[in-house]
């Protein structure tokens, strides 16, 4: 039985959320389509997401240096297969912690994680100066010639455990039109975030009880623009009935895919 989901999305608010550092957003209601059951249905090119399995060895998610050398390869292996690029560069990931939790620490007393974000955005890898800066900086003297041929920047979304509390959604079906850009500067860079105006046609999706070995693929960039998704919004967000859950743990990487 699918488990199709009213709930409330912060979108864009044209009053608040006029600094691209704090966002007040504007409540918006929304039904989030559950896909148990057509999994095969949504694929990256049509729909900007794909839901895939994968177990993983990792037990450590806290631990930065441990991910980085056993998920990463992990993670390049299951996007050649999945895509069939010919090349994949892992370039960092984010430990998120539901906003309810307070930050667990790393075995070296760093913090390692933050909380979920629930307002609908794209990531500021969805501008295609900052996919290029990527290249540049991640592939070195080959960044000339992969430049020239089709890249990605892909997002990897798992959960460390089944997520019941403030699940995971992503939205097609989302013109440019309804995206504003809010360039933005800080000591370490300059860039641009977007954020999404509220439209009724938008379409949202999630995996309702989605577990660990359910990996999430969606797309921040794609230089394909036959597809009919080339970067797609997503946010958290609220499931009254799930509430009273243990808080929500997950892991999202970012890669680089060359064709």
């Amino acid at each position: 039985m699918k488990h199709n989901l009213p709930t409330t999305l912060f979108y864009y608010n044209e009053e608040g959320d006029a600094s691209p550092y704090a966002h007040t957003g504007k409540p918006c209601s929304a039904v989030i389509k559950d896909i148990t059951g057509d999994e095969a249905k949504y694929t990256l090119d049509d729909y900007g997401f794909q839901l895939v399995n994968q177990s993983s060895k990792v037990t450590e998610w806290l631990n930065s240096a441990a991910v980085e050398k056993e998920y990463y390869p992990e993670l390049e292996k299951l996007l050649k297969e999945v895509t069939g690029c010919k090349r994949v560069v892992v370039f960092n990931h984010i430990t998120r912690l539901s906003q309810t939790l307070d930050h667990k620490k790393a075995p070296d007393s760093q913090l390692a994680a933050r909380p979920t974000v629930k307002w609908v955005h794209l990531d500021r890898f969805s501008a295609e100066d900052a996919a290029k800066e990527l290249i540049i900086k991640h592939t070195g003297s080959d960044a000339e010639s992969l430049l020239k041929g089709r890249y990605q920047v892909m997002n990897i979304w798992r959960p460390i455990k089944t997520i019941l509390k403030d699940p995971f959604g992503i939205a097609s079906a989302v013109p440019e039109s309804d995206l504003v850009y809010m360039p933005y500067t800080t000591p370490e860079e300059t860039g641009v975030k977007f954020g999404v105006k509220y439209r009724p046609y938008h379409q949202w999706y999630y995996k309702y009880k989605q577990e660990p070995n359910e990996v999430l693929l969606f797309k921040a960039f794609d230089t394909e623009t036959s597809c009919k998704e080339t970067r797609v919004p997503h946010t958290a967000f609220s499931d009254a009935d799930e509430e009273d859950k243990a808080p929500r743990e997950s892991i999202e990487a970012r890669a680089l895919l060359f064709y």
